[in-house]
């Protein structure tokens, strides 16, 4: 998972380079990128919990819990940014 999410933030800076005017200057582009630069360290994060989970360790429920819901939320935002963002440019 952590691996896609790299992949994806990679072709957002490839996209931005091919498009340098425009994505340069775009407040909904950058944010849509730190949401998906906050959605990799989300995801670091929820595999520290699996592997707590995994250790029989009962601390990481609740981690595991928040990070799904996190990881649900910025999914959805980012969709919403990037509708945005189509829309913008």
């Amino acid at each position: 998972m952590v691996t896609g999410l790299a992949l994806i933030f990679a072709s957002g800076l490839l996209m931005m380079l091919a498009e340098l005017h425009s994505f340069a200057t775009s407040v909904v582009f950058w944010t849509k990128m730190g949401l998906i630069a906050l959605l990799l360290g989300n995801g670091y994060i929820r595999m520290r919990a699996e592997n707590a989970l995994r250790q029989d360790r009962a601390a990481g429920w609740g981690r595991f819990r928040r990070t799904s819901v996190a990881s649900l939320v910025l999914w959805l935002v980012i969709l919403l940014f990037g509708t945005l963002l189509h829309s913008t440019t």
